[in-house]
């Protein structure tokens, strides 16, 4: 009977074990879904800053481009057209409107644009496409594979000095020189 009373014992134990291991299953399981929601909110505050930052970078090197679109990769050149820039590929594809003009890549160049019916309106695009052909080069055989090389090794904290630096770089006068974090550039 002792046997019994012991037994009903380690049974009540082993209940109150399984029950408090559930419950810090459940809190571990409630940090863990919190870690993951402060690391995707990390991810993407991160991707914000590195596209604000690969704009800046981009828009100090290539002076035709104007002005990038808010949320999406696309920029608007000072003769109108527009490219859309993708920078993990170093590449940029060419539109006027919504006529796919061309697509540009440190190895490759394609036309799309030649209509042979509409001579009228293939010439001027092609025009405006050569004018800033010299640029294209310039953005995808440097500027983007530099921006790639950087961005590799880039963190939160690299991107917020950069936007820091860049700040500082501003209130400064124009001839004195400031580094440039994200290529590694000191020219003092």
């Amino acid at each position: 009977m002792a046997g019994h009373c012991r037994g009903k014992i380690s049974n009540d134990t082993q209940m109150k074990d399984r029950a408090s291991l559930k419950r810090k299953l459940e809190q571990l399981r409630d940090e863990e879904r919190v870690i993951q929601s402060d690391l995707v909110s990390l991810e993407e505050r991160l991707e914000h800053y590195r596209s604000r930052e690969f704009q800046a970078f981009v828009l100090a090197r290539c002076k035709r481009i104007t002005r990038f679109s808010k949320n999406i990769p696309r920029c608007t050149f000072d003769n109108g057209l527009k490219g859309f820039i993708y920078a993990s590929s170093a590449s940029i594809d060419m539109h006027d409107r919504e006529q796919k003009l061309g697509m540009f890549s440190s190895t490759r160049c394609y036309i799309f644009s030649i209509d042979e019916d509409s001579i009228e309106k293939t010439m001027p695009r092609l025009a405006r496409l050569v004018d800033i052909s010299s640029d294209i080069f310039v953005l995808t055989q440097h500027v983007l594979p530099a921006w790639l090389e950087a961005s590799s090794i880039m963190n939160v904290e690299d991107l917020i000095t950069a936007r820091v630096l860049r700040w500082i770089a501003q209130q400064l006068p124009r001839d004195n020189a400031w580094p440039d974090i994200i290529t590694g550039n000191f020219p003092l």
